[in-house]
């Protein structure tokens, strides 16, 4: 399966679960995710683009004390796979917790 195409079903995948938490504690990942969805289309290698998603969503979860299910971990190490082809470059300097990166 071709990596964007892969990227957008789990990006897909982990809005669905994430938008079931009650709490308005999540709006700024889905913001993000939905972020992401629309410009996997755009782009030519989604490896950046998921590293930073991974990066945020892991510094994000961390600080803003969020728990994730274990559905949704598993999506987001999945996701880590996709992003770990674009290296230390992708994240170079930049701040892991702006959503407004993407």
């Amino acid at each position: 399966m071709e990596k964007n195409t892969q990227a957008k079903r789990l990006v897909y995948a982990l809005y669905n679960l994430v938008n079931q938490h009650a709490d308005g504690e999540y709006n700024d990942i889905l913001g993000v995710l939905l972020k992401v969805y629309k410009k996997l289309d755009k782009v030519k290698d989604p490896a950046p683009l998921i590293n930073r998603l991974v990066n945020y969503l892991y510094f994000t979860g961390f600080t803003k004390r969020l728990a994730f299910a274990d559905a949704e971990l598993e999506i987001i190490k999945a996701l880590g796979d996709i992003g770990k082809t674009a290296g230390n470059n992708g994240v170079y300097r930049s701040d892991y917790g702006n959503h407004d990166q993407f």
